[in-house]
């Protein structure tokens, strides 16, 4: 910065001397020219000797050449600086330039760190909930694992367990707006029948779909292929090529308002008891916004269907 002003200085220094010498130039055209014009003038007409007109043309030709010189010189100094100066702006322009790029750089910077701050936070309180669930599905386990008389319903257990999912699903998957048809779901498979029927549902109440949902057979759909492969499928947007083949299903067990209430799944085994069983159900989540669900947001369900399978092997023992 210190050399751009020192720079910025010389030049302006040498703007004030080139216009000095300029001046003075011209002055000396005058000075020079005039007396020289009139005495040019006096021979003509006042019939001076020839050899008198002649030193006289002679030297009007050599003041003029002589003050033309000092001009141009003078003009040469002046354009000197005008090239100077134009290099100086353009260095400032080059300056400011970059400055402006370090500014957005370092503006960018600035909004990827706090960007960076509210996903640690929204991170942070969404593993404060995820404890707080594990708390109380632990809780219910302990509590209903010494409680031999009498022994919850299966309904009731399941009320139980999902009741903090629902109630902060807000936090735990960001559905904030009152239109967004979210739908909980559990299905339990039905040895008789070989089918995932749906036992409990919890969902938006313009949600299209009934009280229950349809059953599924292991392998069909999103519920029945989570239950087949005994792991979890998560899906952001049902839209996308990869979803079809876990959306596969027969013409029967469609609906015409599946492609817009369902644009992203979450479903996770219930189960098994031991490795070489199968799973006992599978817990599900859905919405009408695309990827609403991920890996990260969905934790919360896999523990929770992990709860749900602990709770009702627990009371299937204890009716037996």
């Amino acid at each position: 910065m210190d050399q751009h002003i020192e720079r910025i200085t010389a030049v302006a220094r040498r703007a004030a001397h080139a216009d000095d010498r300029l001046r003075q130039a011209m002055t000396l055209h005058l000075v020079i020219v005039f007396p020289t014009l009139i005495a040019l003038i006096t021979a003509f007409t006042d019939n001076w000797p020839a050899a008198a007109v002649t030193t006289a043309v002679l030297l009007s030709v050599m003041s003029a050449l002589v003050a033309g010189f000092v001009v141009h010189t003078a003009s040469q100094g002046t354009g000197r600086v005008y090239f100077d100066a134009l290099d100086l702006k353009q260095a400032a322009d080059s300056r400011m330039l970059a400055h402006a790029e370090e500014m957005a750089r370092a503006d960018k910077d600035l909004r990827q760190r706090d960007a960076d701050l509210r996903h640690a936070n929204a991170f942070l309180e969404l593993l404060s909930f995820q404890s707080k669930a594990d708390l109380l599905w632990m809780n219910m386990i302990l509590h209903y694992g010494c409680q031999i008389h009498p022994a919850p319903t299966r309904q009731e257990i399941i009320d139980e367990a999902m009741k903090f999912v629902v109630a902060q699903r807000a936090t735990l998957f960001r559905m904030e707006t009152s239109t967004e048809l979210f739908d909980f779901a559990v299905y339990l498979h039905d040895p008789d029948s070989g089918l995932l029927q749906n036992v409990w549902r919890f969902k938006h109440d313009q949600h299209p779909g009934g009280k229950l949902g349809r059953s599924w057979a292991p392998g069909q759909g999103h519920v029945g292929k989570a239950f087949a492969d005994r792991c979890s499928k998560v899906t952001g947007d049902t839209s996308r090529p990869e979803a079809s083949a876990l959306l596969a299903t027969a013409p029967a067990c469609t609906r015409e308002y599946d492609g817009a209430t369902y644009r992203a799944f979450a479903s996770f085994p219930i189960g098994p008891a031991a490795a070489s069983d199968a799973p006992i159900g599978v817990l599900t989540a859905s919405s009408n916004v695309v990827d609403r669900f991920n890996y990260g947001n969905t934790e919360v369900l896999r523990h929770a269907a992990l709860a749900l399978a602990s709770l009702i092997i627990l009371t299937q023992y204890q009716r037996h």
